[in-house]
This record gives C-alpha cells, structure tokens and sequence, in this order.
C-alpha cells in the first residue's frame, strides 16, 4: 500500500480487511455450528415481531412462524450440522451472544483529559472504564445512555422552564454508535467497539475499515452494506430509519449545534468517528468577528466566516448545511463575502472552495487582568470555582481556554488547585490572591 511517499507491506491481516473489502462479505449470515437454535430467545423474537407489526403490518414476515420468519432474514441458516444460527441471528435474539461471539461487545473508557496518558503521572489513567454486553438492540441502547450520562450539559432557561443541552447532538453519537454496530467486520474476531469519551473530544472505534466503494472523501454521499441481515434488522425495528442518510445528518446535526464536522479515519482494519465538542460560535470567535463589525453580514455570513476561520476552508455544502438553506442562496452568500474581500475564493463551479484571508487570521487577544479580576471576585464570594463554573462567569464556551486561565493564574499564585480526577477538580484562593 502506498502511504505518503513510501511503501508500507501489508500484514496478513490487513490483506484478509481488503479482500472482504473488495468483495461481498457474508460473515453475519454464517452459521455458529456450536450454538443450537435454543439459544435464540423466544421472547426477543416476539419482540422483534411486535415491533415489526408497528412499523410495517403489511409485512410477509409477520404470516410466518418463528422460524421460518428467522430463516427469510437470514437469523437461522442451514449448516453442516443441520438448521443453526447465524451471526446475525445470535447478535440480535440470543441473550447473551458474547457466549459464542465473544468480541461482540462494547467497551466505554473515559478519560480524565485528552489523552490516554495523564499529564500528571498521579493522575486517574481512566475515570469510568465498562463492557456492555447484550444482543444489538439492547447493546445501542446501553451505549447510547452510557454516554448521555457521561458528557457534559448547559443549562439553557426558557422562562421558567430550564432545559438541559449536552455538549454533543444526541443524535450524532446515536448515529456513530449504529453504524459501528451494523458496518464492523464480524471476520476480526479478537476485537471489539470502542467509546472513548476525552474531555474535548468523543471517539467511537469499531474493526475493519470502510467497506466497498465508499472511502473518507465520500462516506457523506455514499453508502455500501457489509452486513446486509444485521441492517435489514435494524432497519425493521426502526434503529436504521433509511440506508444512506445516517452519516449526511450526523454532520448536519453536528454543525447546527455550531460544532465542528466530524472527524472520519480508515486505517483498514478500524474506523473511527470522533465527535468535538468544541464550539464554533464562542467567545474567541466573537472576539475574531468584532475586527468585521463594520461589514453588513448576516448571522448566516457571521457563522460561514467562523468554520472557514476554524477548518480552514468553506465549500457550497457546508454552508447549506450550516444554515439549512438552498445552494443557490449558498452562491450569493459566498459571492458577497468575496466582494467584501473576507473570504478568497480558489476554483470554480462545482470545485469552488473559500479560505479566510491571512490578514483576517489574527485573534485578538483576552483581557487577561478583566478575566483574572472576575475569577478572583468569583472565589472570594463562593469559596471556590470550577472549570465550568469559569465558562459561565467569563462567557466561555470552550474548556480548553479556560482551562489555560486557570491554570496560568496557580502558576502565579492567584489560585491553587484542588482535586485530581476531572469532576472533582476546582480552585481556591491562592497566597498572592489573598
């Protein structure tokens, strides 16, 4: 395989990805000779045809006993040894398919920080460390909730209403976590999924890369099907609502949330999402965008100038997607930043993209004695401030800038720090802020 300028010698097992890549790839519909058909959950299968007659009662499946209805969706299949299921079948109706499939589970690490090694050796390597077992259904769901615990919220007050926004759109992570679960390579059996969740950054890590046609360049438009029963199944139940669409609205849920674009890497033999939860529209992009205060932008320009700032480029489709409207609203949009000399366009027609100019880069800087004289006032009225407590006060939206803040104010004695492990860590008063 050609990387970069070099040539890397695949191992046996990044040979045995590819060819399945290349390849139809039956392994969820292959028999598990050692598992009888008992093992499948009666009770899971009615659940499975109830939920079927709910979504669609004109199903055929629906006139068919048990097992004929596992045999049409490949559950059960004819083996050496006589009717016996398959992979796909034990992943969704067995209760507990890790007896048989013992890499089909998922594990949830979280880290203190964002990295897996501490910058302080004293430091929590982890703080949560859990394996979630379970048929599919059950697993997603588990993970799904799993993480919803563990990120953090804002609160938003709505009159007298107080509503709770997670730092990540429930439906981004929801989607990374369904199709690590529906597209892994059930042939890398000594593997699992992996949730990794980071202090600014989420991942979610499953084996085997991106399958058939479809690469890094065009997983938002294309899509290709390794397990075909497994998706059919979660399409019956409603947890894949429509081949295809899934990774195009998990980009657009993330950016209307004024997130970044999702993350996607192909290393052959694993995929991985990483999700960010570092926000476009905060408190440094304000500060950037006040140099532009004198143009006459709408919030539409405002926000398109910010993720071309923060990723470097801005194409047509980005900026549909980060204000929900047409391409040739999109055009005209764009074409007026050009004018107004904020953006450079490089390229034409359907190749077009749009880069901020270098004499725009420059943030301007925080008021660092503004910033410290607050915290300060801060502490002394509540005894102590935390990371997020901070965020509220200075009208931060990242973690990582005020994180810096604070930690520049202990090196000067403004502060001392207090607690190891993330949750637990806040900041008191320190001698020279007495």
């Amino acid at each position: 395989l050609r990387v970069g300028n070099s040539n890397h010698r695949l191992s046996d097992a990044e040979v045995r990805v590819m060819l399945r890549a290349s390849d139809h790839d039956a392994t969820d519909t292959t028999t598990v000779d050692d598992a009888p058909i008992a093992s499948l959950s009666t009770d899971l299968v009615d659940e499975y045809r109830a939920t079927l007659g709910k979504r669609k009662p004109d199903s055929e499946l629906l006139r068919l006993g048990n097992d004929d209805l596992l045999v049409s969706i490949r559950a059960l299949a004819r083996g050496p040894s006589g009717l016996r299921p398959t992979v796909a079948g034990l992943l969704f109706f067995a209760t507990e398919p890790q007896r048989w499939l013992p890499g089909a589970f998922v594990s949830l690490i979280q880290f203190p920080g964002t990295q897996v090694a501490p910058v302080n050796s004293q430091d929590p390597i982890f703080t949560d460390n859990i394996r979630i077992d379970g048929p599919i259904p059950a697993q997603i769901e588990k993970v799904r909730l799993a993480i919803f615990t563990r990120i953090r919220k804002r609160a938003l007050l709505e009159g007298f209403t107080r509503r709770e926004i997670p730092e990540y759109p429930d439906w981004a992570y929801r989607e990374a976590i369904v199709n690590a679960v529906a597209h892994r390579d059930f042939g890398i059996s000594g593997s699992h999924i992996q949730v990794r969740v980071f202090s600014d950054r989420l991942e979610v890590q499953s084996p085997g890369g991106l399958f058939g046609t479809v690469s890094e360049a065009s997983i938002e438009f294309e899509q290709s099907t390794r397990n075909h029963a497994i998706v059919r199944m979660l399409e019956d139940i409603g947890l894949v609502e429509q081949r295809g669409i899934g990774i195009d609205r998990m980009v657009r849920e993330m950016l209307a949330a004024g997130l970044e674009r999702p993350a996607f890497r192909d290393s052959l033999t694993s995929f991985t999402v990483t999700l960010k939860n570092h926000t476009m529209m905060d408190e440094d992009a304000y500060r950037w965008l006040a140099q532009v205060a004198d143009q006459p932008l709408s919030d539409h320009q405002r926000v398109a100038l910010v993720f071309a700032w923060r990723t470097g480029k801005i194409v047509n489709r980005d900026y549909q997607r980060l204000n929900s409207t047409n391409s040739v609203s999109a055009t005209r949009d764009l074409r007026r930043l050009v004018d107004l000399s904020l953006l450079a366009q490089h390229g034409s027609r359907g190749s077009a993209f749009y880069t901020v100019p270098d004499t725009l880069r420059v943030v301007p800087r925080r008021d660092r004695t503004a910033d410290e004289r607050a915290v300060i006032d801060h502490v002394r009225r509540r005894g102590s401030i935390t990371n997020a407590e901070g965020r509220d006060l200075l009208g931060i939206a990242d973690v990582w800038t005020m994180r810096q803040i604070l930690r520049r104010m202990v090196r000067n004695g403004l502060l001392s720090q207090h607690g190891t492990a993330k949750q637990f860590t806040h900041y008191e008063i320190g001698p020279a802020g007495s």
